[in-house]
């Protein structure tokens, strides 16, 4: 397994992160992969909840993963894991406060399924290493600058 992790910080609430995080629609706008994140099960997202990620990889080939969120506490952590014939891989945050602001943990866990997929293992967790560093600055850009939203408020529970 592959295990790729990130600590940060960002200059807003932890509710603020987590919504803008949480909200499927903002993935594309801070994930450089993601050309499209989609909630495939019914409201409100949760334990159990569906989900599709479209990607474009860095050859310019696109494809897609089934998901499901595993962890989900509002404003504190968020899991999902996501799958294709090649790869299993599971998404982390936790959120806290410091200060003013939030503290982010992010890891990635990638599980090759193919015997070339682990073959490259170590190019795929350089380059995992490399995107999350790179998509959690952006995060952090998005959150900071104030060019993200302020959050909607959470769904009712049915």
């Amino acid at each position: 397994m592959i295990r790729c992790e990130v600590r940060f910080e960002i200059a807003r609430r932890p509710a603020e992160v987590f919504a803008f995080v949480d909200d499927v629609h903002n993935a594309s706008r801070w994930l450089g992969r993601c050309t499209d994140l989609q909630q495939t099960s019914a409201p409100p997202k949760g334990v159990g909840t569906t989900l599709r990620y479209f990607y474009k990889d860095p050859g310019g080939h696109t494809g897609e993963m089934a998901g499901v969120v595993t962890d989900y506490e509002r404003d504190k952590r968020l899991a999902m894991r996501m799958t294709d014939r090649t790869l299993r891989v599971g998404i982390f945050f936790r959120f806290a406060s410091k200060g003013t602001g939030t503290e982010i943990d992010h890891a990635v866990e990638i599980t090759p399924r193919t015997f070339l997929m682990r073959l490259m293992s170590p190019m795929i967790r350089g380059a995992t290493q490399k995107q999350i560093t790179r998509d959690t600055a952006k995060l952090k850009e998005l959150l900071e600058s104030g060019a993200a939203p302020a959050p909607a408020p959470p769904p009712a529970a049915a």
